[in-house]
């Protein structure tokens, strides 16, 4: 039993998700009732590991993303992420911001990512 709720999410029709080729984890937009246009990223290294960060980032009131744990009705298991762009924002991963800053060949610590 999940200490956390878990949203129950259609699989996308066809035309009804938007797929992201950039990153190591499979994931695509698409329009949630409840949460509007969400980020949707397939559980295959522990989608738990970004719902507890971001609840504990939380509580000690550091900005963050919403994190909600999710299944498929396929039973695939997800996190999702309603977005959190205003009008026209660009959304940049956070894989693109540590290449910028610190090259190719950083180590992916969170000494790094606190650099950035």
């Amino acid at each position: 039993m999940s200490k956390f709720p878990v949203i129950q999410i259609p699989v996308p029709g066809e035309n009804e998700s938007e797929s992201i080729l950039e990153g190591a984890i499979d994931k695509y937009w698409i329009e949630l009732p409840n949460l509007g246009r969400s980020l949707v990223k397939d559980d295959n290294r522990g989608a738990w590991v970004e719902k507890v960060a971001a609840t504990l980032a939380k509580k000690v009131e550091l900005p963050v993303a919403r994190y909600e744990l999710a299944e498929r009705d396929d039973g695939s298991k997800l996190i999702v992420s309603p977005s959190f762009l205003l009008g026209d924002g660009q959304e940049t991963t956070g894989e693109k911001l540590l290449v910028d800053a610190l090259g190719r060949n950083y180590l992916y610590t969170p000494e790094a990512m606190l650099s950035v």
